[in-house]
């Protein structure tokens, strides 16, 4: 049975990056985020429960095969956009969220969870990027289909 709308689909991922040594200035790949030796994850084709592009490059995969694509910001984790740059007063964020690199939980108008980083904190305010980390960049998947089934089961 192959990967089509309404299946119980299980499946393992790696996404990577390229990134610039600083030292030789060749392209390597980092590898951002992997469950291929933890749990795997689950989900239903076709009802937008994961990234429209990876949904979209395992429709039609069978149980065991293997793909490796490259996804454009557009079809990952969207385009960077400047205005979701945001500078709030400092008594808005938590003083323990007041530090670089720290990352806050919130929803959005339509009640979506958003997380915005810390990216600068100034002497009044704090300056927030609500993007998602890898917005802008070009990502490297490796998927492999562990098994497909009927989607009567719950995600």
């Amino acid at each position: 049975m192959n990967v089509s709308a309404g299946k119980l689909v299980t499946f393992v991922y790696t996404i990577s990056v390229e990134r610039e040594m600083e030292e030789s200035g060749e392209l390597s790949k980092f590898v951002l985020d992997t469950n291929a030796d933890k749990t795997p994850s689950t989900y239903i084709h076709g009802q937008n429960q994961i990234m429209a592009g990876m949904e979209k490059a395992l429709e039609g995969m069978a149980p065991e095969e293997v793909k490796e694509f490259t996804l454009t910001p557009e079809e990952g984790y969207g385009i960077y956009h400047d205005n979701a740059v945001k500078e709030l007063s400092k008594n808005l964020v938590p003083k323990e969220a007041q530090q670089v690199g720290a990352q806050l939980q919130n929803v959005d108008s339509q009640g979506r969870p958003v997380f915005p980083r810390v990216i600068e904190v100034k002497d009044e305010t704090i300056v927030l990027d609500f993007n998602h980390p890898l917005a802008g960049e070009t990502v490297h998947l490796r998927l492999k289909v562990l098994g497909v089934h009927e989607g009567d089961h719950q995600a």
